[in-house]
């Protein structure tokens, strides 16, 4: 029987060793669970299909134990009448309906066993997709919490190298100071463009040279002639 073999395998089948083999074992226990339904459902319509032949095998063996009855009643009374050759006739009837209710019998009690297996499987494997089911989202909460502790403990176990959150960080905030010490640089260059420094500058350079001139001026005797129409041509 197939829908047997099928059934013992699933009876046999341990949900939570699956579960541990399975690459993703929530897909596996919804492919477990979908199994089991069809399963289930493909028993069910072989027990009734068993059933119904036994209940077939039944009537056949009321018929056949009539026909024990007809056989030795009808040799009864060939007997009495006298008639030992139609009783004799009456009585290989007898035994030949002595033989189909003894084979019948022996077919029923095969099929009462078979059914009774049957019946056995599929409430077990009913109360086996009950538990799984009822349970189902505790299972899948269970590995979906493991396997969140296991990428949390180790970030690589996902195949590939992890990424490291730090080092982006530290390129962001390098990259803030950078763009903030620039910033703060060209402020600076646009205050000093705006005159002040270098027109300070400028003060100081004529304040020496006028005191250059005086130092020259009293060191050649201060004449005022010539060197006042050189000042005068330079101030032009």
């Amino acid at each position: 029987m197939g829908v047997l073999d099928r059934m013992a395998t699933l009876l046999r089948a341990n949900v939570n060793d699956m579960l541990d083999r399975a690459e993703d074992p929530e897909k596996m226990l919804n492919q477990l669970l979908r199994d089991m339904a069809n399963q289930i459902q493909e028993a069910r319509g072989q027990l009734a299909t068993m059933m119904a032949q036994e209940k077939m095998l039944e009537a056949q063996l009321d018929d056949a134990n009539d026909d024990v009855t007809k056989w030795e009643g009808r040799a009864e009374r060939m007997v009495k009448s006298g008639n030992d050759e139609m009783a004799r006739e009456a009585l290989r009837g007898k035994q030949d309906a002595e033989g189909h209710v003894a084979a019948l019998q022996n077919q029923i009690e095969s099929q009462r066993s078979l059914v009774t297996q049957m019946r056995s499987q599929l409430d077990a494997l009913q109360r086996k997709y009950d538990s799984a089911n009822a349970n189902k989202d505790t299972l899948i909460a269970r590995y979906r919490r493991a396997r969140t502790q296991q990428q949390m403990a180790n970030p690589q176990s996902g195949g590939g190298e992890a990424h490291d959150y730090g080092s982006d960080l530290d390129r962001l905030t390098n990259r803030v100071q950078q763009e903030e010490a620039l910033a703060s640089a060209q402020q600076e260059l646009a205050t000093s463009n705006s005159g002040g420094a270098y027109s300070d500058f400028g003060d100081e350079n004529s304040d020496a040279i006028e005191s250059e001139l005086a130092a020259l001026k009293q060191k050649f005797g201060g004449g005022s002639g010539q060197t006042g129409v050189d000042t005068v041509k330079m101030n032009q």
